[in-house]
């Protein structure tokens, strides 16, 4: 079923889903808003999200398969309330990380890639550390050369340099 000019119920119909059901993800949680409003989708703007989250997928992976098990990983998954894609994993007992992907929200317009250690720990050099929830590279900051492969070596690195912050 074609997205662009159709409308959430319909979407939630065709889906077989209740969009009427309350869905809370935490604080940020957005508003269904409108839905018998038509959707309006900028083709320019859709494919530049796809290619941000393949590229994050591709970062995931390759931080997904260099972890040890006693991480514990969950499934990387898109979260709804920022339309980031992330898992998280544990870094020591009791304690976890998220690591994932946002395509920008209120903190930074720019796509970036974060840690989000559920604890207040932020172990090591205090520079690593730059936002209130952890720490964060921008796509800008993650160009190193050698096209979307270099992005995603130099996005793994970050995540899994973080990630052994916190071990």
């Amino acid at each position: 079923m074609p997205i662009g000019g159709s409308t959430l119920q319909k979407l939630a119909a065709f889906a077989e889903l209740d969009i009427t059901e309350m869905l809370d993800v935490g604080h940020d949680t957005p508003v269904v808003g409108d839905l018998d409003q038509p959707i309006v989708i900028d083709a320019v703007a859709a494919a530049a999200l796809a290619s941000w989250h393949g590229l994050v997928a591709a970062i995931l992976d390759s931080v997904l398969a260099e972890l040890p098990a006693s991480a514990d990983a969950t499934v990387a998954r898109l979260w709804p309330e920022h339309f980031d894609a992330a898992f998280d994993a544990a870094t020591s007992p009791g304690d976890r990380v998220n690591l994932g992907g946002s395509p920008g929200d209120g903190y930074s317009d720019e796509p970036y890639l974060y840690v989000g250690p559920f604890s207040s720990a932020r172990p090591g050099d205090a520079d690593f550390w730059n936002a209130p929830f952890g720490a964060t590279r921008t796509r800008s900051e993650l160009v190193a050369g050698g096209g979307e492969a270099g992005l995603v070596a130099s996005g793994a690195a970050f995540l899994l340099d973080g990630y052994g912050r916190l071990s």
